[in-house]
């Protein structure tokens, strides 16, 4: 529509018009500034100046909002890397920064050919060094993506960080932290049931259907009570010793290795957040002992501490099998499995089904697709290595996959009988 003119918007939406190339003339900007009119994309203000209408800003937000289906790559001596593809929407411009909805970034350098019939369009470009398969590219703008992966990045650790606690505590270590005003147990039960974790709760040796009234519980000796939840592989064990104080139990081995460890941190600084106090982690008996501390936050960072707390139980899983279907824990419904098997009849064909987990349905934090795409690059790492280790006999590929756009990048597994390629997931 636009005939080859470039269309910025300025402040207040006021909409200026001028050449994007050297020679486009005033009836060629007048005839096209009718035509956005006619259809109601702007309005006159103005002898010369034209205001958007709401639909026109839509509109332009659409045409930033760019996306090439790619069709090859290829290297140039001369150039630098270069691609081919279907331009299914927007209008691509030299500066441009895009991803490849996996983590991959580059940033347009040249355009060197679009035909407006076939919305065949060739590019190059810089960066987007793992950029080499056919896929979709989108526009991209860099925002605080730096900042935003480290927030969502595994916390530091080295082998001998807990060195000394791992040969001093021959007991389980206590995770405590006492109640603010305002908080109490009810918080820690309310903020489970909608957590997605793991739990059981007993009382002596039966276990029961659901979380018990905390009068019940304190009405008598409440040890009787245990609550058992598990962040990936790692489990804590809750004591109802007294009312204004919550108490887990967790095995010190959890702080010699890196991934056990992110899920104590996470774990430790949603109790945090959930008592409103500091989270100490120490030896049992040993008051003074203290191993690590994690502090509340700011209840506007309270989203940061689920999300870390959720990407700890992603990046390290803990697998099921039924019927050999195997699938993550929180998605091992049985019905729902025998439902899928008499479709398929084969439990790989289910396996992949079932192994996926969409970052937008599970990250509130950021929505920014290049950072949800490195964040599932290490999800994807964490359930290869989860996969070999409980399933040695069976045969699995992980990748990130940066369609379907609507979910956002999306870590898929499948079972690989021998000599089969992989199968991407399907909707669950």
């Amino acid at each position: 529509m636009l005939e080859g003119l470039e269309v910025p918007r300025a402040v207040g939406d006021l909409l200026f018009l001028f050449p994007a190339l050297k020679e486009v003339g005033r009836s060629r900007v007048d005839a096209s500034i009718e035509r956005l009119a006619e259809a109601g994309l702007v309005r006159r203000v103005g002898n010369r100046l034209w205001e958007l209408t709401e639909s026109g800003s839509r509109w332009l937000d659409e045409q930033a909002e760019w996306q090439i289906r790619v069709a090859e790559v290829v290297e140039s001596t001369a150039r630098g890397p270069m691609l081919t593809g279907t331009l299914d929407r927007g209008v691509v411009k030299v500066g441009d920064w895009f991803h490849n909805g996996v983590g991959n970034t580059g940033r347009v350098v040249a355009v060197d050919r679009f035909d407006p019939d076939s919305r065949s369009v060739s590019i190059g470009f810089e960066g987007a060094a793992g950029l080499s398969a056919p896929g979709v590219l989108r526009r991209w703008t860099p925002l605080a993506g730096d900042v935003d992966e480290a927030v969502l990045s595994p916390p530091a650790w080295d082998a001998d960080m807990f060195g000394e606690d791992l040969l001093l505590d021959g007991s389980l270590p206590d995770i405590s932290a006492r109640f603010a005003q305002g908080r109490s147990w009810q918080d820690v039960h309310s903020l489970l049931a909608r957590s997605g974790l793991r739990w059981e709760i007993w009382r002596g040796s039966a276990q029961l259907s659901e979380l018990p009234p905390l009068d019940e519980v304190f009405a008598g000796d409440g040890d009787r009570y245990v609550l058992k939840t598990w962040v990936g592989p790692v489990q804590f064990n809750a004591h109802y010793w007294v009312r204004e104080e919550l108490d887990f139990d967790v095995e010190i081995g959890a702080l010699a290795e890196r991934s056990r460890f992110e899920c104590v941190v996470a774990f430790m600084d949603w109790l945090a957040s959930i008592a409103g106090a500091g989270a100490r982690l120490a030896h049992e008996g040993m008051t003074g002992a203290v191993v690590r501390v994690s502090t509340p936050v700011a209840t506007s960072d309270e989203v940061v501490v689920r999300d870390r707390l959720r990407l700890a139980e992603l990046r390290n899983p803990m697998f099921g099998t039924y019927r050999d279907v195997v699938a993550p824990r929180w998605r091992l419904d049985e019905s729902n499995i025998d439902a899928w098997l008499e479709r398929h009849h084969d439990p790989d064909v289910v396996t992949s089904v079932l192994c996926h987990v969409h970052l937008w349905d599970e990250i509130e934090f950021t929505s920014d697709e290049v950072v949800l795409g490195r964040v599932a690059a290490t999800i994807a790492e964490g359930w290869r290595a989860a996969l070999a280790a409980q399933f040695p006999g069976r045969a699995f590929e992980v990748g990130v996959a940066g369609e379907p756009e609507e979910h956002g990048p999306t870590v898929w597994a499948s079972a690989v009988a021998p000599h089969q390629p992989a199968r991407r997931p399907r909707s669950a």
